[in-house]
């Protein structure tokens, strides 16, 4: 169990320090939490400025909190929601939530061993799932390929050169049907692996 550790460090310092380890969410999300922890504090009152940051813990137990609640609300997120997501990303070049979280929970006292196993998984999982991607891509592209080269088998006949396009046209819808499964299987999957992450982080920070 995460005891809150009584900080002897004042609002200022705090709230900087919270904003560094906030640093790789959008910019947006970390105005959203200041902004929220700065009202936090004015409501209290400088006369209860240490009593509040005892309350809260230390600015890393907040940080984990609120990323872990961004997380989680990233990864229930509707199709349309995580559509605009990409594209503002693009413009952003933000960092992926799932990076966000793994580094968060790395960063958080919570466990060694819990951090390890944490990228263990998540690198075990691509490295499967890219695995798949890959043979996939390569049984359409075998596809393409075989639908080319089959027109040829028709000068052996035209039960023949049918034969050997309907085989390939198999062999390329196969192979599209593995890569497009792989890769919203992934999808899901870290998203599962994220939102897990998020509550392991809240947790922490309720502590």
């Amino acid at each position: 169990m995460v005891r809150k550790e009584k900080l002897r460090v004042n609002k200022s310092e705090f709230m900087n320090e919270l904003r560094i380890r906030l640093r790789r969410l959008p910019p947006d999300e970390i105005e959203n939490a200041v902004n929220y922890y700065e009202e936090y504090f004015n409501d209290a009152g400088p006369k209860n400025e240490r009593q509040t940051i005892d309350a809260l813990g230390s600015p890393s137990i907040v940080a984990s909190k609120i990323i872990g609640e961004f997380a989680v609300s990233d990864a229930v997120k509707d199709r349309d929601a995580e559509r605009v997501q990409a594209e503002e990303s693009k413009r952003h070049k933000k960092v992926s939530p799932l990076i966000i979280t793994i580094l968060a929970v790395c960063a958080s006292p919570i466990a060694l061993p819990i951090a390890i196993c944490v990228v263990v998984l998540v690198l075990s999982l691509a490295i499967v799932l890219f695995s798949f991607i890959i043979s996939g891509a390569a049984i359409t592209i075998a596809g393409v390929f075989s639908m080319v080269t089959s027109l040829w088998t028709f000068t052996y006949g035209y039960g023949t050169g049918l034969f050997y396009l309907g085989m390939s046209m198999l062999l390329f819808v196969l192979g599209a049907i593995i890569t497009y499964s792989s890769v919203r299987l992934g999808r899901v999957v870290f998203r599962g692996v994220q939102k897990l992450l998020g509550k392991l982080l809240i947790r922490r920070g309720e502590k």
